[in-house]
């Protein structure tokens, strides 16, 4: 407990709390083992507890004074639409603390375009239901699931009260958007915000209008500000790739995938629609990781590792994976052959025949089977196919014990028989005939 008694003093907790309450306090979190220290503020202490979040919480705001208290105010937040972490269990409580469970996410540190437009979406619901929570710091909000949720909300006060520090969070938002600081330091309030006119020689039109009508009570305008705002901002985010893999960003964050990859995902589905929400999947030579991304995206509790050797597809990998607020995907330059995790599922399209060139057959297959638990895809190039040719011909060992069993079909089929039952297999369409390249879903005979 000596995070509480280095920081009781600064933040006022040794004028609340007595020393019997203290003494208290650390008998009951003593119970608990492996206690991390995360941080503190003016209500709460927090740890990390297992999975979960523990909130140490002093009774100082109104929404803390009682738990029936606190679980209404969270479910009414929840009911009007407002995206919430709310308390899963409360611990412990008597007159001057209490103690609850939260799920663990990961406080937003910087703001992009989605970070950006997805806590102003909880702002403008706020509004439109007129909840004020003064409180809203940018890390205050958290990355949980793929999606951003307001997790620190113990204040609260009536609307149209005059603490209105929340425009001043609001306006280093949109400082760390553009400018990547806050603005004018921790000390800026709503007052300074009034005194440089709502930062009209630093926000465009937009900005300045919606700080001010919030400032003045507009919420009519001010609805339409947040709208024509976060339209804007969505027009950053729309994008396409088309460096082998064909993938689009919508401007709601979305991954699109087209063509040929759009294609391979469809065929890596089959294998996860059987895996249920959490599981690990090694996305191996991922290119610019669209297939991994996506699923990342569509099962946010899964884990997903893209791994690539190429520096500026792996820039993309991180430019998709950050951009889009996906905390479930890790990206590494790790190579294949240097992998010794196990996964549940690993996908591997077009990168297995360069391994070839320095390893046998049979050795490309024990690696697979040790990094595989169960599932995996692999697509390889077969025959005449046009870009296999120039592979071979930088190859360093025996062509009957590495590329031979990619002559045809049929021999590669009674080869991979030998290690994994085939499921199905399919050819992959890159509309070219100078291409033949097959997809097989393969499950690893025990």
């Amino acid at each position: 407990m000596e995070n509480i008694n280095t920081y009781k003093s600064k933040n006022g907790w040794n004028l609340f709390l007595s020393d019997d309450d203290f003494k208290l306090l650390y008998n009951f979190l003593g119970k608990y083992n492996n206690l991390e220290y995360l941080g503190h503020g003016g209500t709460a202490f927090a740890f990390k507890s297992g999975n979960n979040i523990m909130k140490v919480c002093i009774k100082n705001t109104k929404m803390l004074l009682t738990k029936e208290k606190f679980i209404g105010y969270a479910n009414l937040l929840s009911e009007s639409g407002i995206k919430i972490l709310p308390p899963k269990e409360i611990l412990f409580e008597n007159d001057k603390i209490l103690i609850y469970t939260q799920d663990k996410c990961i406080p937003i540190s910087e703001i992009n375009a989605i970070s950006l437009i997805k806590i102003l979406e909880i702002i403008k619901n706020l509004t439109k239901k007129f909840i004020k929570i003064p409180d809203l710091f940018h890390k205050n909000f958290g990355i949980f699931n793929n999606d951003i949720y307001l997790y620190d909300y113990h204040e609260y006060d009536y609307f149209f009260s005059n603490d209105k520090y929340y425009i001043s969070h609001m306006a280093h938002m949109f400082n760390l958007y553009f400018y990547g600081k806050l603005l004018n330091g921790l000390t800026f309030n709503t007052e300074k915000l009034r005194e440089i006119d709502y930062g009209k020689e630093i926000f465009c039109e937009n900005i300045v209008n919606l700080l001010k009508n919030l400032d003045n009570y507009q919420v009519n305008e001010a609805i339409n500000n947040f709208d024509l705002i976060i339209c804007d901002l969505k027009n950053k985010i729309k994008c396409s790739y088309d460096d082998y893999q064909h993938l689009d960003i919508t401007c709601d964050g979305q991954i699109i995938l087209r063509s040929h990859t759009l294609e391979k995902f469809k065929i890596a589905e089959k294998i996860t629609n059987m895996m249920g929400s959490e599981f690990t999947l090694a996305d191996h030579g991922c290119s610019l990781g669209g297939i991994g991304s996506l699923i990342a995206q569509r099962l946010p509790k899964s884990k997903i590792y893209l791994n690539n050797i190429t520096k500026n597809e792996l820039k993309i990998c991180n430019e998709i994976k950050n951009n889009l607020l996906l905390e479930n995907v890790t990206v590494s330059n790790m190579n294949v052959v240097e992998d010794h995790k196990i996964y549940d599922v690993c996908l591997y399209f077009a990168v297995l025949h360069h391994i070839l060139k320095s390893m046998t057959f049979d050795d490309v297959m024990k690696i697979i089977l040790h990094q595989v638990h169960r599932y995996t895809v692999i697509e390889l190039p077969f025959g005449n196919d046009s870009l296999l040719k120039n592979v071979i011909s930088m190859g360093s060992i025996s062509y009957d014990k590495s590329f031979g069993y990619l002559e045809s079909l049929d021999k590669f089929i009674n080869e991979i028989s030998k290690y994994f039952k085939i499921i199905e297999y399919s050819k992959i369409d890159y509309g070219t005939d100078k291409l033949n390249r097959y997809a097989f879903i393969l499950e690893k005979i025990r």
